[in-house]
């Protein structure tokens, strides 16, 4: 029938994604130590809404004890902050602006929304290229 085939397709798409959306998070833990490349708007989002989930998670379940979950989040988001700033032609040294307020803003901004650079730069090849 034609319904059970959008739905088997439909199932296959979002099963594909979801896959494919939990492996970019957990490869960002992998690379927790990794401070050459570049990173992505995608995994920089994907980062924030997982973080928020798990960690809004946690905190109903284990309470005070989700501080652990905090460390080693931060631990995986300075390498791919460093990352992320490399992808837009940036040094990663950039990241001690995020600690400096009202200019954080600005930081923070360019690492969820300025596009990628679209041309190999001294950092590696344009990850959406590959």
């Amino acid at each position: 029938k034609a319904s059970n085939f959008i739905l088997r397709t439909l199932h296959t798409l979002l099963m594909g994604h979801m896959k494919n959306w939990f492996t970019i998070y957990l490869d960002i833990f992998r690379a927790f130590s990794n401070f050459d490349g570049r990173s992505t708007r995608l995994e920089m989002w994907n980062f924030l809404i997982n973080n928020i989930i798990i960690g809004v998670i946690l905190i109903l379940l284990i309470g005070p004890f989700a501080w652990i979950f905090n460390v080693a989040v931060f631990i995986a988001s300075i390498g791919l902050t460093v990352r992320r700033f490399h992808d837009v032609g940036l040094n990663g040294w950039f990241l001690i602006g995020l600690f400096i307020p009202i200019l954080n803003l600005f930081f923070f901004a360019m690492l969820y929304f300025f596009k990628s650079n679209p041309e190999t730069n001294k950092y590696g090849p344009n990850p959406y290229a590959a």
